[in-house]
């Protein structure tokens, strides 16, 4: 790409990713009742985008039964004390076995369990992040948590692309993105962690363990998260989910990453922290 053309594609994702990043930070911040409006708004979005690329059966019905679902479970485990324990870690496990059975093993996938049925995917990535901020019920609501996990994610969104660019040189995935390179893998994981340590700094309720396990989770479901979405995106033989986002695509080539993380970082802070 020649530099001209990337000076104004970087300046177009900027801008974008500035005008994103201020609309999650109003979200996250304003009120806990923002904030999961916001995710009902992104869960809506990207329900819609999965289910045209995977070319599901009943799209609409699935993403309201979908939504229900995710409202319920939530309504729930927000309460000081829940009915239904163990729900949201177990549905955490299917959407991350789920996913990686998809990365790892597609033919056999593909047979028990096709692509187009996996509709919770977008749901239970969302119900993941909308938990993790409120560790103790709706009363116990800590902003910060979500915003330091998107932060994260965006430092290695960011990191990867530009390391990929200056030094990437070896596919991480020849056929599902040939683009994304091992160098640009590497160089996100380091910008996930120097933001961790940061972060630190910064906020007094974020310890340094929590802070390097979530930079860890991120360096490792983000990359998967972004393989997943390519594979979806390939098998519907198109570059971008959307087109919400100039520069990005849509809302869900944004949340990828965050669908896998949340899952992951959930059930970390779960059984590891509580």
């Amino acid at each position: 790409m020649p530099d001209k053309v990337f000076d104004q594609v970087f300046k177009t994702r900027s801008t974008t990713s500035l005008i994103y990043a201020l609309a999650w930070f109003a979200g996250i911040f304003i009120s806990p009742w923002l904030f999961l409006l916001t995710l009902s708004i992104a869960y809506f979005i990207c329900s819609s985008e999965f289910h045209r690329l995977a070319k599901s059966d009943l799209p609409i019905t699935y993403t309201v039964i979908g939504w229900l679902a995710v409202a319920f479970v939530a309504g729930d485990q927000l309460q000081s004390e829940h009915s239904m324990p163990f729900i949201p870690e177990i549905l955490c496990l299917i959407m991350l076995v789920g996913g990686m059975g998809h990365l790892f093993f597609p033919s056999h996938m593909e047979k028990t369990w096709p692509l187009k049925n996996f509709y919770h995917y977008s749901a239970i990535g969302l119900l993941a992040f909308a938990l993790v901020p409120f560790p103790n019920g709706f009363a116990s609501f800590t902003p910060s948590t979500a915003f330091i996990l998107l932060a994260l994610i965006w430092a290695n969104d960011s990191f990867a692309y530009l390391a990929g660019r200056r030094w990437g040189t070896r596919p991480l995935s020849l056929k599902l993105s040939p683009k994304k390179t091992i160098e640009g893998t590497i160089g996100g994981a380091t910008g996930s962690i120097a933001t961790s340590l940061l972060a630190v700094l910064v906020f007094d309720n974020l310890t340094f363990s929590k802070a390097i396990t979530a930079a860890i989770i991120v360096s490792i479901f983000g990359p998967m998260g972004d393989l997943f979405e390519s594979k979806i995106k390939r098998e519907a033989g198109v570059k971008d989910s959307g087109n919400w986002l100039p520069g990005h695509g849509g809302l869900l080539d944004r949340l990828d990453s965050l669908l896998w993380v949340a899952p992951a970082y959930y059930l970390a802070v779960r059984y590891f922290f509580t």
